[in-house]
């Protein structure tokens, strides 16, 4: 439904009218105590769209409560997200308008998304290079950010921290492995507009591509930070 757009619903006495822009939800209804029925399912709707305007299109699968709602004849209801929406628990402040006098209550929304994700198939330890025979792809209902899943495969990946089995493999558990390690010894160079000096230098921490690591340069045995290049050379930062 578009921004702005206007829809009626019509449930034998009860009529409910819905106005949406600006991630707000207006609900009106008319002849009934409790929204309920139909005109329940019309919020969860409001809701869906809510969703899916602030994380994208699905499928994701939400609950909420208090799954029934005792509202005056002509009660007007103004539902908006406390927050940005995210996966997991949310919280929408509902006003309920009657005449003059106006109440406040909270609708909790638990959203979750099911998606075709990479899972542990045993433990892992932190450091560990993954493997194919320690990866699994499931169906599985989650509560996590595409970003955090977002990956092709992380076979050759490195664990993070330790990860027992059957976890889901977010970027938060695992990295890419380092490209070069510590006591590792690579050619590292200086560049400048007048000249370019390069030598060997003893890596002093593991370093990805785009680190800026300690490195220890083997001719003038002083250590000096470098930025780990992606064809694992280094480059001098100069202080």
């Amino acid at each position: 439904m578009p921004s702005g757009g206007r829809k009626r619903f019509q449930s034998g006495r009860r009529i409910v009218a819905v106005m949406m822009g600006l991630g707000i939800v207006l609900i009106m209804v008319l002849g009934s105590r409790a929204l309920g029925g139909q005109s329940m399912g019309v919020l969860s709707q409001q809701v869906e769209h809510l969703i899916q305007e602030s994380l994208g299109t699905g499928p994701y699968s939400f609950t909420f409560s208090p799954s029934e709602l005792d509202l005056p004849d002509g009660a007007i209801l103004n539902l908006n997200p406390t927050e940005k929406i995210q996966m997991g628990r949310n919280y929408f402040q509902m006003r309920i308008s009657d005449g003059d006098r106006e109440i406040q209550r909270v609708l909790t929304v638990d959203v979750t998304r099911t998606d075709s994700v990479w899972i542990s198939a045993r433990a892992i330890a932190p450091g560990e290079i993954l493997t194919i025979e320690d990866v699994r792809r499931e169906w599985l209902r989650h509560t996590h950010q595409k970003e955090e899943i977002r990956f092709k495969s992380p076979v050759g990946m490195r664990a993070r921290h330790g990860i027992g089995s059957t976890r889901i493999l977010t970027l938060e558990l695992i990295e890419e492995p380092p490209v070069v390690q510590r006591g590792q010894k690579i050619p590292i160079r200086y560049r400048s507009a007048m000249m370019e000096i390069s030598t060997v230098a003893e890596v002093r921490e593991d370093g990805c591509a785009g680190d800026i690591i300690r490195v220890r340069v083997t001719d003038a045995r002083k250590e000096c930070r470098a930025r780990v290049l992606e064809d694992g050379t280094l480059e001098v930062l100069l202080p």
